[in-house]
Formats: C-alpha cells, sequence, structure tokens
C-alpha cells in the first residue's frame, strides 16, 4: 500500500492555508477544497489507496480545528512566543544577545523564534500556527514510511496509522505558536533517518541526519534527546563492521556528531550570558506543586475517574504525573464540553496504554529487524526522555512540567513497538475487528468532543 502525500506538498499547501488566513480567512473550506482536488487526482490516476483516505480525514479534522480556533486558544505560553518572535523582527533577524524586554520573558534556541519572525513579518504572528500544522501531517507521513521499512503488517499497519493519526494531541499540536510541534517532528525524523542511515550508511543519509541533529538542537533542546539512541546504533554498526578503523565510517561518525555538538551551541551561548533556561510559568498559584509531596505526586490517583485536568477552570490541577501524562495527551491542559465522549478517549487511552506496555515488553524479546539494534535504541530513546522528564519535573515543580508534549515522542515509539508485537504475533480475526473497531470509536469520539466545543 502506498502513501503518495510527501512533505514537499504538505508544506506547500500549509504555506497557501497561512497565506489565504491572512488575505481572504476560510481556511477549512479552502483545505478541504486542497485535500478533495488532490484526492481526485489520485483516483482518477486509479492510485488513491487507503493510507492516503485516512491521511485526508486526519488532515481534514485537524483543519477543522485549526480554523475554528484563533493562535491564542487551547495554547501554551502564546504571548512569550509572540515576544520572541517579536525579537528577531525588532533585531532584523540577526541572532544578538537578547535586548532587555525579553530577557523577563523566554529563553529558546533561535530557529523557531526565526521562523515565526518571519511569519510575522510577512504574514501575521498567528499564522505561524501553520507551521506546527505542517510538523504534525509530516509526523504522520514519517512514521507511515517508518512502520513501511520495518514490514508491519499492511492490516495492522493502516489501523496503528488510523489510530495515531487521529490521536487527540495531534489536533491541539496543530494548533500551537511554540516550537513543541516542530521538535516533535524533527525527533521522528532523527529516528527514522538514523534507522536509514543504519541500514544504508551513505554520505547522503550522513549529512541529513547532521543536519536534522543541528536543527533539532537549534529548535528545542529536547530534541537532543534523541541523541543516546543515535549513539547506541552508531556503536552497533561500529560492532557490526569488520574493519573497524574504516575512514569512511569514521567520518561519517564525526559528521554526526558534528551536528549534535553544534545543536547544543546555544544552550552555551545562554550559558555564557548567564541567562535562565526558563521563565516562571503564568498562574504560579495554580500551577504549583510544591504543596504536594514526591509521594502524592508519584502515587495518589485520586483524580482518576475525571478525564480532565482543566486547572484553569477549576482552580485545581492533578497532582499525580502520570494521570497528567495520559490526560494532557488526550485533552491538553483545558476542559472540553461533551464530557461523555472525553470518557470514551479517556477509556481508549488505558486501552492503548496496556497494548503499549505489551509491546515494550515483547521489545525486550524479540528483535525487530535481524538484530536487537533498533529495540535497543528504542529501549533508550523511552528512558532517556523518561529521565529528563522526571528530572525536569523535580527541579521545576510546576504543573506545566508534567504535561504530556515532553514526552510526545513516547506515542510514536508506542506505535513502533505494538507494531512490531501485533505483526509477530497472529491475531484472532475478532481481536483485529475489536482493535479496529476500537480506533473507529476513538475518532468518533474525538470528532463529537470537538462538535461540541469548538
Amino acid at each position: 500500500m502506498t502513501l503518495h502525500f510527501n512533505l514537499k506538498n504538505i508544506f506547500l499547501g500549509c504555506l497557501i492555508l497561512a497565506i489565504c488566513q491572512v488575505c481572504i480567512g476560510h481556511t477549512f473550506f479552502l483545505g478541504t477544497g486542497i485535500i478533495l482536488f488532490y484526492d481526485a487526482v489520485l483516483w482518477k490516476k486509479k492510485s488513491l489507496s487507503q493510507a492516503d483516505i485516512v491521511l485526508s480525514a486526519a488532515i481534514l479534522m485537524n483543519v477543522w480545528y485549526v480554523s475554528s480556533s484563533w493562535g491564542n486558544v487551547r495554547q501554551h505560553d502564546y504571548f512569550n512566543f509572540v515576544m520572541f518572535a517579536d525579537y528577531f523582527v525588532k533585531n532584523h533577524f540577526f541572532i544578538m544577545p537578547p535586548v532587555s524586554y525579553l530577557q523577563s520573558v523566554y529563553y529558546h534556541p533561535p530557529v523557531w523564534g526565526l521562523i515565526s519572525g518571519l511569519f510575522m513579518y510577512f504574514l501575521e504572528f498567528d499564522t505561524v500556527r501553520f507551521m506546527s500544522f505542517f510538523a504534525v501531517i509530516g509526523a504522520y507521513i514519517l512514521m507511515w514510511h517508518f512502520m513501511t521499512k520495518l514490514k508491519i503488517k499492511e492490516n495492522i499497519q493502516l489501523w496503528l496509522f488510523m489510530f495515531y493519526c487521529f490521536y487527540p494531541v495531534h489536533g491541539i499540536m496543530s494548533n500551537w505558536v511554540n516550537n513543541d510541534a516542530f521538535v516533535y517532528f524533527l525527533m521522528i525524523a532523527l529516528i527514522y533517518i538514523t534507522f536509514l542511515w543504519y541500514e544504508k550508511t551513505s554520505w547522503k543519509n550522513t549529512v541529513i541526519l547532521s543536519g536534522v541533529l543541528l536543527g533539532a538542537g537549534m529548535t528545542k533542546f529536547s530534541g537532543l534527546m534523541v541523541v543516546p539512541s543515535i549513539g547506541f546504533l552508531m556503536l552497533c554498526k561500529l560492532i557490526a563492521v569488520p574493519k573497524k578503523l574504516d575512514k569512511t565510517l569514521w567520518g561519517q561518525f564525526v559528521i554526526i556528531g558534528l551536528g549534535a555538538i553544534l545543536g547544543f551551541a546555544w544552550g552555551f551561548f545562554l550559558l555564557y550570558f548567564n541567562l535562565p533556561l526558563l521563565p516562571q510559568p503564568l498562574d504560579v498559584e495554580v500551577q504549583s506543586m510544591q504543596a504536594y509531596s514526591l509521594n502524592e505526586r508519584l502515587f495518589s490517583f485520586a483524580g482518576w475517574t475525571h478525564p480532565f485536568v482543566d486547572f484553569k477552570g477549576l482552580n485545581q490541577v492533578e497532582p499525580n504525573v502520570w494521570l497528567t501524562l495520559i490526560k494532557t495527551s488526550l485533552f491538553g491542559e483545558w476542559g472540553w464540553q461533551g464530557l461523555a465522549w472525553g470518557y470514551i478517549l479517556y477509556a481508549c487511552a488505558y486501552i492503548w496504554l496496556v497494548l503499549a506496555f505489551l509491546g515494550f515488553v515483547y521489545l525486550l524479546l524479540k528483535p525487530i529487524e535481524s538484530d536487537f539494534s533498533l529495540n535497543g535504541a528504542l529501549v533508550i530513546l523511552f528512558f532517556a526522555v523518561l529521565m529528563a522528564w522526571i528530572n525536569f519535573w523535580l527541579d521545576y515543580p510546576y504543573f506545566c512540567s508534567t504535561e504530556f508534549r515532553y514526552t510526545a515522542i513516547f506515542l510514536p515509539a508506542s506505535v513502533l513497538w505494538v507494531g512490531h508485537l501485533l505483526t509477530q504475533k497472529s491475531l484472532p480475526k475478532y481481536v483485529s475487528y475489536c482493535l479496529a473497531g476500537g480506533v473507529c470509536v476513538m475518532i468518533l469520539a474525538r470528532f463529537m468532543l470537538y462538535l461540541n466545543t469548538i
């Protein structure tokens, strides 16, 4: 089965939507028209696949959400990132020591500030959401190709692709004005490109991998949490080759390492100017977790029966970090209308959690490819992100530091290892039907949640 959408035409479509939002509005109808036209062309050529239909539907649902929400709706740090973009515009896009007004606002690597500054300068700041929209759709495309490379069974691949594309966090993520969606896309790209490099250590794959490493590090520091997994695959490659001192291989190691080192450079720049990396969040009194003990944050599950966090509406927070991950992966930190549909999505998340756990255990038992190299890389990725996240909310005791957006890479990683499990195991037909039915219920629940809220 072939997916005919690619990153180039998705990027062009998102750019058209951004321009038209400023000029004429009606982005939902325009986006729908573009997708239907593209599908009609594929259908006329008799090449429209089920994967194309799934991706088209997912794109339309995200277009609906983005076109129905302003840039400051269900957003993180909206005005901080407005200032971040404005800093580049005011300084004519030269990266210089931050001017005084920025020092009380935000500090991040420069790539997203540069991109959002360009959108602010030529269009308007809100249109930078379409770069997040592109990042989410780009992640869908990369995941399809990754699952194809791993030879996941076609029917399993299709329903996993449906699950991944329609998982609720992607709707919210498509509307973000911050750098989280873009670094999420780059992290998936890093895992995929590293796997391609491991299979074929060409200079082309090497240069692309190094460039994406640099881009991820210069977009957000969390992008470099993939580095331990990349290092592990490089070590596995070195062990596998007969000539340990091969100049070509070591030259590729140097190029890849250079991308990672330069990706860290902005962090050293900030330290040199003695600037803090994180500001204090808004709503400090509500978001503060200092009143809760570590035991409460890890083992108190009193709020597990309620699907939403909605600390702004209820003036309270979910203290348990594990429940926060689940809830914010579905609804962000906000409440939604249509509570019954929220409960259905909440139940779907727990079912997926069981599948993901089984897939992770199976990852330790059966190799994905001919050896355990990719298995090891995915395990290392999981623990690297988990430990970084734990360290973050321990050092920075606010609700916002426990949100799913800091561990979003868990979702595509779990899709890969669940796909591995279900490909290796022969499932009874009724189990396959139940899994596919569950995905359809999740999609319906998300649609109804939007219908009741936006």
